[in-house]
């Protein structure tokens, strides 16, 4: 498994949180023009990385921006998209 300050399984089952934050936060790029998050099937670890230190044209989002329950909000929502695999799913790989 992965290991680091981004390790470890999602922490939240806000999902309504979550798609809120992804809306506000993340859509306006991912669904327009920006490479598609649905299936990306991306471990919790790998997809917090990339939100916090950003990657490729992404500029990380700040806990300011998006604070770390609202980010495990996102990545519960992500799981139901396929963007996230799911804690137990990706410890298993």
């Amino acid at each position: 498994g992965e290991t680091g300050p981004y390790a470890g399984a999602i922490a939240s089952t806000d999902l309504t949180l979550g798609q809120e934050k992804y809306q506000s936060r993340c859509a306006g790029c991912h669904e327009s023009g920006a490479p598609a998050i649905a299936n990306l099937g991306w471990s919790p670890a790998r997809m917090r990385r990339q939100i916090r230190e950003g990657g490729g044209n992404m500029n990380g989002i700040p806990e300011s921006r998006l604070s770390n329950d609202e980010m495990e909000a996102v990545l519960a929502y992500l799981v139901t998209i396929g963007g996230v695999t799911d804690g137990a799913a990706a410890a298993s790989q």
